[in-house]
């Protein structure tokens, strides 16, 4: 699912102008149906031009750059924000820290990883230790991530009038050893006391492929 498309196709429809604002933390929610991606066109980017990571990005996600030879042994973030006042994303992109921002590019990661895989709501399914996991990858110091490239486009799209949308996009990568050690670390300090035995058995479930669909 294309869904940097989706994201960007919810932000136009709610018409929202304002820039500098980040994007927000995943949900959980039930798989949506089919969504047809609004159409939209280039209309100008970063020169010189558009790098073959904000392509592939485009087309399948971060799990298309992950393939590129370069990202083959990486985990890739690419941190996004959309606006119509540059001035506020140029300086939300040189404010960009690796050491403060990245963190949240891992939990949203880590939470659609438990959203992903459960059958029905994660706090639900895995009880306390899903909250306290998002709360754990987010207040974490990590090392290792390296801020790789940042690029900007400004896309037109097409609702009855036409809208035209800056999107800057920030990307990262890390070690995939580098980034599972350290996420594996902050698991393991979280304690089972109030999970039931089905909620305890779904944790080690999980716990025991989690990095097959990360």
């Amino acid at each position: 699912m294309k869904t940097s498309y989706l994201i960007v196709t919810a932000f136009v429809l709610s018409l929202i102008a304002c820039a500098g604002e980040q994007e927000a933390r995943i949900e959980w929610s039930p798989p949506p149906a089919d969504t047809s991606v609004e159409p939209f066109s280039v209309i100008d980017h970063k020169p010189p031009s558009i790098p073959e990571w904000v392509s592939r990005y485009e087309a399948g996600g971060v799990q298309a750059i992950e393939a590129m030879s370069a990202y083959q042994n990486k985990y890739v973030f690419v941190s996004i924000n959309r606006g119509t006042n540059t001035k506020a994303l140029e300086l939300w992109l040189s404010g960009f820290s690796v050491l403060q921002d990245f963190p949240r590019l891992v939990s949203a990661r880590v939470q659609a990883r438990f959203s992903n895989a459960a059958s029905s709501y994660p706090d639900g399914e895995y009880g306390n230790y899903f909250e306290a996991s998002v709360k754990a990858t987010t207040d974490a110091v990590y090392q290792g991530a390296v801020r790789e490239d940042d690029f900007w486009v400004l896309k037109r799209y097409f609702l009855g009038e036409n809208w035209d949308v800056y999107e800057f996009l920030i990307l990262l990568s890390i070690d995939k050893t580098t980034l599972g050690n350290q996420i594996n670390t902050l698991l393991n300090t979280i304690p089972f006391d109030s999970l039931s035995k089905e909620q305890i058995d779904a944790v080690n479930q999980l716990r025991a492929s989690f990095y097959e669909d990360f």
